[in-house]
């Protein structure tokens, strides 16, 4: 949930094309991701199926 951009990126390639959701934990986009400033900071994300992504946001949001 948690790493780096170089983490991310396969993995939500993947999740995407089998028509997975990839966001941040509230809910915004991730991706197209901005490059210009990127320093190698953390990258927080879920992978969701779309039926799950409200219900797991929610879970996250009341669970920190």
């Amino acid at each position: 949930m948690n790493g780096k951009l170089w983490d991310v990126a396969a993995p939500a390639a993947i999740v995407l094309e089998a028509g997975g959701l990839i966001n941040s934990p509230t809910g915004g986009q991730v991706f197209p991701f901005d490059l210009r400033n990127y320093e190698g900071k953390k990258v927080p994300f879920v992978a969701s199926a779309p039926a799950a992504q409200r219900q797991l946001l929610d879970e996250i949001r009341n669970n920190p």
